[in-house]
């Protein structure tokens, strides 16, 4: 079955160099929000990174995980996540973020429900 991503909106947490952000938005046309610690040097490499690859800067959301969300009232369809489990010290910070964006959506009337997708590396 193909599932028309472009009609999604996609938020992607630790961000990074923007690399999956910027694959997505390339491969699949995706609306895609990059987010990472509140670091203005990451938004820069993503934004060069865009550049680089002939795509529009991307928004993007500066967010420590366990803050206070900078926007009350996200509209993300879904929610990816890049190298997240490296720090074991904020799981409970990140667990606080994602928490607030499910919260958030599922308040949104959404029907809510999870879709897992599992390759031979494991469940992502």
């Amino acid at each position: 079955m193909f599932i028309p991503f472009c009609l999604f909106m996609f938020f992607c947490i630790h961000s990074g160099t923007g690399a999956l952000a910027i694959f997505l938005r390339k491969a699949f046309e995706v609306n895609i929000t990059t987010s990472d610690y509140d670091d203005g040097e990451i938004e820069k490499n993503i934004s060069y990174n865009c550049r680089a690859n002939a795509l529009d800067v991307l928004p993007h959301i500066r967010h420590t995980w366990g803050d206070p969300f900078p926007v009350c009232t996200p509209n993300w369809d879904i929610v990816i996540a890049s190298d997240i489990l490296l720090y074991v010290k904020q799981y409970d910070n990140l667990v606080k973020t994602v928490s607030f964006l499910l919260n958030e959506y599922k308040q949104k009337d959404h029907k809510s429900g999870c879709i897992t997708i599992t390759d031979k590396s494991g469940t992502f």
